[in-house]
C-alpha cells in the first residue's frame, strides 16, 4: 500500500516498534545506517531519522519487547567496530546509541536475538563471524552490556558459521551451516 524508495541503499533486515507505529529499516553493502521510517499512515511511510556510524551493513535489528530499546549488528565495518550498537528509543522516531558492544567479535555480527525472561532479564544471543560461536550478551544495564556466556559445536571454527538464529521459552534455535 506504500514505500520508501532509497535509490542509494541496498536495503537488508525490517524490525518494527511494539507500538506499530515505526519501521527500522537496515542497509548493506556500505550505506552505513538504519532508518526510521513513520509508518502511522501506511500508505504514506515517511523517515524520520536515521543513526549512521562505521558499520558497512546492517543485517539484524530487534528491539525489546517493551520498545525502549533496539540492538542492531555491525558487518564489515573498516574500522573493525564490529559487534552490534545499542540505541534508546525514548523517542522511537529519533533513536540515539548508548552503547557498542566489540569485544571479541570484532569480525562481525550477522544475527542477533533480543530475548527477555522474567528470572534473567534481557539478553542479546549474538553470532560471531569469525568463530561461529553464540556469544550471550546482558543488556540488564543496556549503557554498559557485558558478555555473560558463550556456546558453540564442539569442532574447529574453521567452517562453523551460525547464520541465523531464535530464541523462545528457553531455547535457541539455529541455522548452523556445516553442523
Amino acid at each position: 500500500v506504500g514505500r520508501v524508495a532509497l535509490a542509494d541503499a541496498a536495503t537488508s533486515e525490517v524490525w518494527i516498534h511494539p507500538s506499530g507505529r515505526y519501521a527500522y529499516l537496515g542497509t548493506a553493502l556500505g550505506h552505513d545506517r538504519f532508518y526510521v521510517v513513520d509508518i502511522t499512515d501506511p500508505a504514506n511511510p515517511v523517515i524520520t531519522d536515521s543513526v549512521q556510524g562505521s558499520m558497512r551493513s546492517i543485517n539484524d535489528l530487534m528491539s525489546t519487547p517493551d520498545g525502549k530499546y533496539l540492538v542492531y549488528t555491525r558487518e564489515g565495518a573498516p574500522d573493525r567496530k564490529n559487534g552490534i550498537g545499542i540505541v534508546s528509543l525514548e523517542d522511537p522516531a529519533h533513536p540515539k546509541e548508548i552503547a557498542l558492544f566489540t569485544e571479541g567479535v570484532t569480525s562481525g555480527v550477522h544475527s542477533a536475538f533480543v530475548y527477555q525472561q522474567p528470572r534473567h532479564g534481557t539478553h542479546v544471543y549474538l553470532n560471531n563471524d569469525a568463530t561461529g560461536a553464540i556469544h550471550i550478551i546482558d543488556i540488564n544495564d543496556p549503557r554498559k552490556p557485558k558478555e555473560v556466556a558463550q556456546w558453540r559445536t564442539p569442532r574447529t571454527d574453521a567452517g562453523r558459521m551460525v547464520h541465523d538464529l531464535d530464541v523462545q521459552d528457553g531455547l535457541a534455535y539455529l541455522s548452523a551451516w556445516n553442523d
